[in-house]
């Protein structure tokens, strides 16, 4: 999907565009399951529920907007090198802000892998 989503943005410059396309499919790929019946979905939860997930969505959805800019401005395979590197980065914000320990040195010679 990495590289269909940096064709996608090379063809129509507009990550935003592209990302609301996304969704927009996805919702109405969730309406034709619950149109045909192919599967029970419950389109509006209860409140607890919505709560809870939407916070997570929102989240989510950040998470690819940023994806999506970042492929839009840079290639794949520097795309791919930041995202590898990311545990990398995780570990030491991990030390330096929740006081955890730094990974074993077989851990660390992994993750550097």
């Amino acid at each position: 999907m990495l590289v269909v989503n940096k064709a996608a943005i090379t063809i129509v410059p507009m990550p935003s565009l592209l990302l609301f396309i996304q969704i927009a499919s996805t919702v109405v790929f969730v309406l034709g399951i619950k149109y045909f019946g192919i599967a029970p979905v419950r389109l509006i939860p209860d409140m607890h529920t919505g709560m809870s997930y939407f916070r997570v969505s929102l989240a989510f959805l950040a998470t690819i907007y940023a994806n999506m800019q970042a492929l839009h401005y840079m290639g794949v395979n520097s795309f791919v090198v930041i995202k590898c590197s990311t545990p990398l980065v995780i570990c030491v914000l991990d030390f330096w802000l929740l006081g955890r320990e730094l990974p074993s040195v077989k851990s660390a010679v992994c993750l550097l892998g």
